[in-house]
């Protein structure tokens, strides 16, 4: 008897509605969000026994989802130690697919399963507890300083309401010395003065936990080999190489500079449908607090001599705005950061002034008593941590990969993939192995200075591969292909029915204008549009005196020859009547034929003498004797 082999379940997907205490699960079946069936719903289970629930109804295969909230990433750890693959879904676009009229946890749990079924869902990374307890330091860093901010806004406004003005010299400094000099400055109630000194207070707990945070947030930097690199490059401190691992964690989940400048935000919005389009800035995506400290690293690196700096400068001048600028120097230096996080990056061979300029003052930070509870002085803090940036980790080339060779009838291929648009300011050398060819090698090997390990030419360049079964052409023949020398155009003569008495074959004028791009350099008409004449050859060309363009013989002047009706000339002194004139104006020779505008006609007094050149002024006529006042004389 044959048995009948059953197919393996189909995997199931498993939406998890997570609340602080309790959780709602609800088992869907199906390939499409339209095909899925509900197999089993679990509602309010106790979030303690989580752990336990997946083990007994879940299996391996399974997936689960969930929607991102406070407790997720701990919820997908949990089920990541069970062995139950989860994935955290992003909230926002889960809330959109939400319904207003009709809703409760098990909806939810059906509608998060059924939109990871859709695969448009959006993923949201879980960070290691590594990654996550450094964003715990970061954010608690950040709303010190933004507490600090608030209180000395708040002080600020108080003591305006009083009326009072501190002195320049003199800041909000929470120190015995400088508050009683600002106890002297007014004559304070003492209701009034509780309230300043509460305020004070708070200032200090705020400035002091802000001072803690940065002190350990230094001594990850000085520790971390990692988090040590960042600070080589220009604009880069301690906080803001402390964040940016912290918020990036794991490099290797972008695949290129692209995918780190998306998710940072540094790339304009657009939107474009039919024949609209709009551009916008960079705001409203991305990861707003990572944006921001790169902005301000930015913002720092325009003030310096830095060659990226200077690229900035100039692209402000275009550009005429200072933001725009910024913006895209903070691009620039989110690809140089996706390489040196990558390893791409060239060995420190000698540490330049800034740089250790830039170590001091980290050092600085740690402060005198924690150096002193760590054991360790400033000199030997330093020369440790100078090490640490020469022996940073480098990229070197695989020599067992061999160059991909081209196809039948392909003859070229692309150039890996590399730091593009003029990423980076300073071009270095690719470290590759002794005897390998560097195929991007651009400036001297023997340049100290650090930069990106890849970066090519500015210009973007193609790389050929030669064929070698393909022999070279003799070098005369190596020339660019000239075109196929035709008779100009003006050589041609165009005939009824196609005919031509040239022995080369006329061109019909009417088609000269269809192909237009296929004609020779020799025949094809100029950019602007001209008009193409066609020259017959059997006709002579007429001497260089009588080519040029007839001209009318000169017209006798009205005053010197007026046509009677008989045809006689009288003298210039004799006129006849206005009315003779408009009555046979079309009969006239072109050379007597007044003009088309009606105008006045004058005739000169003979026997009169020209004015003064004084009395030649503008609106003042020259007193001359009317045609239409004139009396004729019987010839």
């Amino acid at each position: 008897m044959i048995q009948e082999t059953q197919d393996p379940p189909e995997p199931r997907v498993i939406g998890l509605d997570v609340h602080p205490d309790t959780f709602t699960a609800a088992v869907v079946r199906g390939p499409t969000p339209a095909s899925a069936e509900v197999v089993n719903l679990y509602h309010h289970q106790p979030l303690s026994q989580l752990a336990r629930w997946a083990q007994k109804f879940t299996t391996a295969q399974d997936m689960l989802v969930l929607e991102a909230s406070g407790n997720s990433f701990h919820v997908a750890r949990l089920l990541a130690g069970v062995e139950r693959p989860a994935k955290v879904l992003e909230s926002c676009q889960m809330g959109k697919l939400k319904e207003a009229h009709a809703n409760n946890d098990k909806i939810s749990a059906v509608r998060i399963a059924k939109a990871y079924l859709a695969g448009t869902a959006k993923e949201v990374w879980v960070p290691d507890p590594l990654t996550q307890e450094r964003r715990d330091w970061m954010h608690a860093h950040r709303k010190a300083v933004k507490r600090t901010t608030q209180m000395n806004h708040r002080i600020g406004s108080y003591f305006s309401d009083q009326g009072v003005r501190l002195p320049q010299d003199l800041g909000l400094a929470t120190d015995p010395v400088t508050t009683e000099k600002i106890h002297k400055l007014y004559s304070w109630t003492p209701r009034q003065w509780q309230v300043v000194e509460v305020m004070f207070m708070e200032l200090k707990h705020a400035n002091e936990q802000r001072a803690q945070w940065r002190s350990l947030m230094a001594q990850e930097v000085l520790t971390d080999v990692k988090m040590l690199a960042l600070v080589r490059l220009c604009g880069v401190r301690d906080i803001v190489a402390f964040s940016l691992m912290a918020i990036i964690g794991n490099i290797e989940r972008f695949e290129s500079p692209k995918k780190l400048v998306k998710y940072v935000g540094l790339n304009p919005a657009f939107d474009e449908s039919g024949e609209g389009a709009w551009k916008g800035g960079i705001g409203g995506h991305g990861r707003k607090d990572l944006r921001a400290l790169l902005i301000e690293a930015a913002q720092a690196l325009m003030r310096t001599q830095h060659p990226l700096a200077k690229w900035g400068r100039k692209l402000m001048g275009r550009k005429g705005s200072l933001h725009v600028a910024v913006a895209a120097v903070a691009r620039k230096l989110t690809v140089a950061i996706w390489y040196l996080m990558k390893g791409r990056w060239t060995a420190l061979e000698e540490i330049e002034p800034r740089l250790a300029l830039k170590v001091g003052k980290i050092i600085s930070q740690v402060g005198a008593e924690k150096l002193k509870a760590l054991g360790q002085t400033r000199k030997g803090l330093r020369e440790a941590t100078f090490q640490a940036l020469k022996t940073t980790e480098i990229y070197v080339s695989n020599p067992a990969q061999k160059m991909p060779v081209p196809s039948e009838g392909q003859s070229k291929i692309e150039a890996p993939e590399a730091p593009s648009e003029k990423a980076l300011a300073r071009p270095e050398t690719l470290q590759v192995n002794p005897g390998e060819p560097n195929p991007l090698k651009t400036t001297d090997p023997t340049q100290k200075r650090s930069g990106p390990a890849t970066q090519p030419t500015r210009k973007p360049t193609r790389v050929y591969v030669l064929d070698l079964h393909k022999k070279m052409p003799p070098p005369e023949e190596r020339k660019k292909t000239k075109p196929t020398p035709e008779a100009p155009l003006r050589a041609a003569v165009l005939l009824p029915e196609g005919q031509s008495r040239n022995p080369v074959e006329a061109i019909p004028l009417q088609e000269v204008g269809q192909t237009q791009k296929n004609l020779r350099p020799a025949t094809q008409p100029m950019r602007k549009p001209t008009r193409v004449y066609l020259l017959d050859l059997h006709k002579k060309m007429p001497p260089p005196g009588e080519g040029k363009k007839k001209t009318a013989a000169p017209a006798v002047p009205l005053r010197d020859a007026l046509a009677l009706p008989e045809g006689k000339i009288i003298n210039p002194p004799e006129a006849i009547p206005l009315q003779d004139l408009s009555k046979t104006p079309k009969t006239w020779p072109p050379e007597t034929r007044p003009t088309a505008k009606k105008t006045k006609i004058y005739v000169l007094d003979p026997n009169k003498k020209m004015p003064a050149p004084g009395d030649r002024k503008k609106n003042r006529p020259v007193p001359e004797t009317r045609l239409g006042d004139a009396v004729p004389q019987t010839p």
